[in-house]
C-alpha cells in the first residue's frame, strides 16, 4: 500500500506527466522551485503552456482538485510568473498563453485507480 506522502506525491507526478503527454502536451520542467513555491509540472500544448498542479489522493475520498485553495493557487500562479521571468528571454516561452491546470490522480492499494485532468482552473 502506498503510504508515504512523498512516494504518493511522486507516483501522481509520473502518472500525471504520463497522462499529459498522451494527451498531446510536451512536459517542459517538473518541480520548478520558486521563491514562492513548487510547480509540480510545466508543459506545452499549442499556443499555451501549463502549470499543473498534481493532486493525489485514496480512492473514495474527496475530490482532490478541492486541495486547490485561493491561497494554494496564488502561490502557483506567483511560481508562475518567477518561471516566466526567468525565461523572459526566450521567444519561444514567452509568446505562449498561461494556463492553470489541475490533474486529479485517485489510487487504491499500489495503483493507480485513475485520474482527470481540470483544465483553466483560474479564469
Amino acid at each position: 500500500m502506498i503510504t508515504d506522502k512523498k512516494s504518493v506525491g511522486n507516483k501522481g507526478e509520473d502518472y500525471a506527466s504520463y497522462v499529459l503527454e498522451k494527451e498531446g502536451c510536451t512536459v517542459l520542467c517538473r518541480n520548478f522551485k520558486g521563491k514562492h513555491g513548487e510547480l509540480d509540472i510545466i508543459a506545452e500544448k499549442g499556443a499555451y503552456i501549463l502549470f499543473v498542479e498534481v493532486k493525489t489522493r485514496k480512492e473514495g475520498g474527496e475530490r482532490p482538485v478541492f486541495a486547490v485553495d485561493e491561497k494554494k493557487l496564488s502561490r502557483i500562479i506567483e511560481t508562475a510568473r518567477e518561471f516566466l521571468y526567468e525565461y523572459r528571454d526566450n521567444n519561444y516561452i514567452s509568446a505562449l498563453i498561461p494556463r492553470f491546470d489541475v490533474v486529479e490522480v485517485w489510487y487504491s492499494g499500489e495503483k493507480i485507480s485513475g485520474y482527470n485532468h481540470v483544465e483553466d482552473i483560474y479564469r
